[in-house]
């Protein structure tokens, strides 16, 4: 059996104005990969679309418990800039994932895991899309 993944990635700035349509398209997004069989979801735990992606695959575990979150976190320090709010949305989704995964001891650039899709926010385009291979 083929175990499908998916995998996100997206700008780290999104207007409050778009949040609302984004997080709509991103539900029906992930819930088209899930009926295709897709069980694993990456994020890489940044601001922006990364955490509005595993809050998503979060809020969907609800509704289909066999799906997972794992967390491919770039190092353990990575938020220690952040804002107190966003720290705590972090730390929300550090708890609630199946599983945290630090790839490095400190900033280093990292590749996007291998996953069968990857479902993008690009801030110069209209839509969600996503790439298999």
């Amino acid at each position: 059996m083929h175990i499908q993944s998916c995998c996100f990635a997206g700008s780290r700035m999104i207007p409050a104005r778009k949040h609302p349509e984004i997080q709509r398209e991103l539900m029906f997004k992930v819930i088209e990969l899930i009926n295709e069989g897709v069980r694993y979801f990456y994020a890489g735990g940044n601001l922006g679309f990364d955490m509005m992606a595993a809050l998503t695959v979060l809020n969907l575990k609800k509704r289909f418990p066999h799906i997972k979150l794992i967390l491919a976190l770039p190092y353990e320090d990575r938020t220690k800039c952040w804002r107190e709010e966003n720290q705590k949305i972090r730390s929300h989704i550090l708890k609630q994932a199946d599983m945290v995964a630090y790839l490095s001891e400190k900033c280093v650039k990292v590749d996007i895991p291998d996953s069968t899709a990857c479902v993008c926010y690009l801030t110069d385009a209209k839509d969600i899309v996503v790439t298999t291979s």
